[in-house]
């Protein structure tokens, strides 16, 4: 009968040494270098989305990732400090931080909207309007943050620290919204 009762017990400690090991296997040993992913994660009455930012190639020395944190009335919010914690609760600056406003895009172009439609015919056709406001805004309201770390510094076991203008804190592991890095 004892012999039973040991059985389970050292079959659960052997499932649970398991992930440990996966993890490691898979490279989530602190320090090892991560590229950020498309991922969002809420946190109290918030939602940070991230994305790796494929538009402008970075430099090879800096992670560049593109950041929006919404509130639960789905706008967007502008963050006081966008930095990262290491273990030894070290504070690391981001390389570069640029705010980007909704209607400032990159390669935005005319303010000219083509849309397919359907003629009263039943046929189809192609609208042209002027969009007004890309034309009289020049910018609105905040959209994202498009931020630079050191590749050195984005890696496992980091945390990402946000400060919102309330004085709120959000802190989101970096393995939480990053791969591994293939480089």
């Amino acid at each position: 009968m004892r012999i039973l009762s040991i059985l389970p017990l050292t079959t659960l400690l052997a499932l649970a040494a398991i992930p440990v090991h996966a993890a490691q296997k898979r490279g989530l040993a602190p320090g090892t270098p991560l590229v950020p992913v498309r991922k969002a994660i809420e946190q109290s009455d918030y939602t940070v989305d991230t994305v790796a930012d494929k538009r402008q190639k970075a430099e090879d020395k800096v992670v560049r990732m593109d950041l929006r944190i919404t509130g639960s009335d789905k706008k967007p919010i502008k963050p006081a400090a966008v930095f990262l914690v290491g273990p030894d609760d070290k504070k690391v600056d981001a390389d570069d931080r640029d705010d980007h406003d909704v209607g400032n895009e990159e390669n935005s172009g005319l303010p000219l909207s083509v849309s397919p439609g359907v003629n009263g015919y039943g046929g189809t056709s192609v609208g042209v309007g002027l969009n007004l406001n890309k034309l009289f805004s020049g910018g609105g309201t905040y959209s994202y943050s498009r931020i630079d770390f050191l590749r050195k510094d984005f890696v496992a076991g980091v945390k990402l620290k946000i400060i919102l203008r309330d004085k709120t804190e959000l802190a989101i592991p970096l393995t939480s919204i990053g791969k591994v890095d293939g480089n």
